[in-house]
């Protein structure tokens, strides 16, 4: 994925909501804000998530689309600084996701 989901959601609140495209990355584990952090951090492989991951993505993930949805531009934007957060912790500790 080229754009970041930050930049995404610059684009969204410059174009009055998210498009298709933005809609269809959040429901891919690979392309979620979730995967990019955990990408990001090195603690996703690109197959498949442990509990950590799984967990992750139910308290933030799930939410932040709902945000999404209803075109909550400072919901998802605390919410992808949220996940940023959970990443760094589970790096910090030594996790795999």
């Amino acid at each position: 994925m080229e754009t970041t989901w930050r930049e995404r959601v610059v684009e969204a609140r410059r174009q009055g909501g998210f498009s298709v495209l933005d809609h269809k990355l959040w429901g891919s584990l690979h392309t979620c804000p979730v995967g990019e952090a955990l990408t990001r951090y090195g603690l996703y492989d690109g197959h498949s998530w442990t509990a950590s991951g799984r967990d992750m993505y139910r308290v933030l993930g799930d939410p932040f689309g709902s945000a999404m949805f209803l075109n909550d531009f400072d919901e998802t934007e605390r919410l992808l600084d949220a996940i940023d957060d959970r990443a760094l912790e589970l790096k910090r500790l030594g996790h795999e996701c």
